[in-house]
């Protein structure tokens, strides 16, 4: 496959900058895989800012909504766990066909729940099942 060319990679900026789907499915992945061990750590949330800040897909994201569409899913898991899953469900259903949108997402998972340098044995769980939920390899990153 021939690599995308700058101006190729920035039409694709410009249309993840509009993307609510994008949004929608890495905050819900993220905190689903966060709270997989049932634990929201700090260093995990304030990660959220690294990730979206390192990852030039991701940057182009409007910086209120990420923080608010994050503190809407941990709400959501903090009322109500079962609820919380089905809504992140729903919302990674969203990529699940956009390669991607699809890698962004789970790479995004990945650094945060990493973020606390230890990652459970259930938040690797948690990955792996949202790895297959759009069919991405969970052995890349050597869990």
């Amino acid at each position: 496959m021939a690599k995308a060319s700058a101006e190729e990679l920035s039409s694709i900026d410009q249309e993840l900058h509009q993307d609510d789907d994008l949004l929608e499915s890495v905050m819900a992945a993220c905190a689903l895989v966060a709270f997989a061990d049932d634990n929201l750590a700090a260093k995990e949330k304030e990660k959220v800012a690294t990730i979206f800040q390192a990852n030039s897909h991701l940057r182009v994201l409007n910086k209120e909504d990420v923080k608010n569409k994050l503190a809407e899913y941990i709400q959501a898991f903090k009322q109500d766990k079962a609820i919380g899953e089905a809504k992140a469900w729903e919302a990674i259903r969203l990529v699940s066909l956009d390669r991607i949108k699809s890698t962004i997402m789970v790479r995004a998972c990945f650094s945060m729940i990493a973020a606390d340098g230890k990652i459970t044995e259930d938040e690797k769980a948690a990955l792996k099942k949202v790895c297959q939920a759009v069919e991405y390899d969970y052995h890349t990153f050597g869990l």
